[in-house]
Formats: structure tokens, C-alpha cells, sequence
């Protein structure tokens, strides 16, 4: 992203990703902080009326060009991505078992994520948590992460003390 901070959400375009509950809640935190980054997009364009609505939303005028879709990451670009962005978001509405979160986690990155489960139980602490069905909610962890260095750095050291909580051997250990 030529050195710019961004923040992203890495996913496949599905419906239940909530891709327009985040571009709703963008809108409303780029109101109140003007500085924040631009929203990025990645990820397999699966359901293209879905995307259409996607494309429509980003549209916006009160966005001002500053949420866009970059398109699929090719899999050895995707932990630089995630580790430099300057938050990455997840605002799933379900999951089964997020393996985007456990690379997030993996690749030492400052996110925020649906508080609901299993995304806030992936986790752990090394996450802002918000509530995926309120924007507003939604919007202050952006606030709350992309204007506090603090945070992100206390979130990226989270990152890497939850990857060694997600070893293989931990979770045998566990079960």
C-alpha cells in the first residue's frame, strides 16, 4: 500500500462477513477521526451480487475514495498484509473456526473482532472486541485502535503471545 497505513479486512466476499456493516461503521468512525487509515478489502470475490451491494456502499460519497477492494492476496503476500496493516479487522457476524484470525495472530498483527463466538475465543486477548450487529460499536474499535500507537503495539504483543497459546502441541495438550 506504497507505505501508507490501512486498515483490512481479509476474507472471501460472503454475506455473513458483514462487508457492509464494516464500510457502515468506517463511514461513521472516518466522521469523527478524519486521520484514520483507508479501509482495505481482500479476498476471493465469491458472491458477486454481494459484492455488487459491496461496491455500492464504497461508493459513497461521505467515504470519499477512502474504502477500496484490492482483490484476492496471493498466499505469500498474505502475513506481510496482515502484519503491516494498522488494524485488521474481522466483523463476522458466524464462523465455524476463523482460520484468517489464526493467521492474523500468526503473523503478529494488531486486529479487532466480532466479541461473539468463536471469533472472540480465537482471540483471546489479543483482540479489540465490538459487537459485528452495531456500527457504532464497530466504529469505536477502529477509533480506538488506529488512533492509539499504544494499543496496536500492546495488541501486536498479544498477537504473539496468543500464536504460542495456538501451537499444535498446546491445543493437544489441552484436549
Amino acid at each position: 500500500n506504497e507505505g501508507r497505513p490501512y486498515i483490512l479486512f481479509f476474507s472471501a466476499i460472503y454475506t455473513y462477513k458483514n462487508h457492509l456493516g464494516l464500510i457502515e461503521a468506517y463511514k461513521r468512525a472516518i466522521a469523527v477521526e478524519k486521520n484514520l487509515p483507508e479501509l482495505l478489502i481482500a479476498g476471493f470475490n465469491v458472491d458477486k451480487a454481494y459484492f455488487k451491494r459491496i461496491s455500492n456502499a464504497m461508493d459513497d460519497p461521505a467515504l470519499g475514495g477512502r474504502a477500496r477492494y484490492i482483490g484476492a492476496l496471493s498466499n505469500h503476500e498474505i502475513a506481510s498484509w496482515l502484519h503491516h496493516a494498522a488494524l485488521n479487522i474481522f466483523p463476522s457476524l458466524c464462523e465455524t473456526n476463523s482460520l484468517v484470525q489464526s493467521e492474523i495472530i500468526g503473523a503478529g498483527g494488531a486486529m479487532a473482532c466480532s466479541d461473539i463466538p468463536p471469533m472472540n475465543e480465537i482471540a483471546g486477548i489479543a483482540a479489540e472486541l465490538f459487537d459485528p450487529s452495531d456500527p457504532d460499536s464497530m466504529a469505536k474499535a477502529i477509533c480506538n485502535v488506529c488512533c492509539n500507537a499504544d494499543r496496536q503495539q500492546e495488541l501486536r504483543k498479544a498477537s504473539t503471545q496468543r500464536a504460542l497459546e495456538l501451537t499444535w502441541e498446546h491445543c493437544a495438550d489441552i484436549a
